[in-house]
């Protein structure tokens, strides 16, 4: 009896060992495919791998990556929503497949692939919109940034991740005047915020050396704020020339 016991449970072991083995090959392979650029071949694999391990994110990326590049953006779409409803974090998602498609060479599909989804799913506009927002600081897409920014910060008006970015927008798109404003608002909601003191510091300071004497206590004031808290040879120079 115990030698039976014995045969069998050798037996499930080799099963056992045989199906890793098969999951390990699948793996390997999908990887080849995708290095090698056969996306069909590729996607079909990490599809499979996806719904025998939900929890690898990076089978799911890859299958929607290797859509993509196929020119299947439904098949991406779908591939999407099925890790979603298996609870993969969408943001987890949209990270992974920015980052494949940098990898690639490929940034704006991932701006295409986004835009689809948030066509196709209105539910993922706000997602959609926070990952376009990085995609575009990424750019450094002033047009878009500032746009996005925009949309976002009309349901939360104070959101200190969204302020920044339309201020750097507008300071790229040339709006000065909007970025200070910006900033003005940063500093209302947070005092001490170091890049909303740099940036009044600089833009009053600048408008003061071109010949606007009415610009003077202002930029004396953020200088002054920032050279306080961040004490480098630039602001004591500004500060220096202000209160000679």
């Amino acid at each position: 009896m115990k030698r039976i016991l014995t045969v069998a449970l050798v037996g499930v072991w080799c099963v056992v060992a045989g199906i890793a083995q098969v999951n390990v090959t699948l793996a390997e392979r999908a990887s080849q495919f995708y290095s090698r650029g056969e996306w069909a071949s590729s996607r079909a694999a990490y599809t499979t791998l996806a719904r025998e391990h939900a929890g690898v994110t990076e089978y799911w990326v890859r299958g929607i990556v290797s859509s993509l590049l196929d020119g299947d953006s439904r098949w991406a779409r779908e591939e999407t929503l099925a890790g979603v409803d298996r609870h993969v974090p969408i943001d987890t998602i949209f990270t992974g497949v920015f980052n494949e498609t940098i990898a690639q060479g490929k940034c704006d599909m991932y701006e295409r692939y986004l835009l689809d989804m948030k066509s196709s799913e209105a539910w993922l506009g706000r997602v959609v919109d926070r990952c376009l927002l990085k995609y575009y600081m990424f750019r450094d897409d002033a047009e878009k940034i500032v746009n996005t920014a925009t949309v976002l910060l009309k349901a939360t008006p104070d959101n200190m991740l969204f302020l920044p970015a339309l201020a750097y927008g507008q300071l790229l798109s040339g709006d000065m005047e909007g970025m200070a404003a910006t900033n003005r608002h940063i500093l209302e909601l947070d005092s001490s915020n170091i890049d909303a003191l740099l940036y009044l510091a600089n833009y009053h300071y600048s408008q003061w050396k071109q010949g606007k004497a009415s610009e003077k206590e202002a930029a004396l004031k953020y200088v002054s704020r920032a050279e306080r808290q961040r004490k480098t040879p630039q602001l004591e120079r500004m500060l220096a020339e202000l209160t000679r």
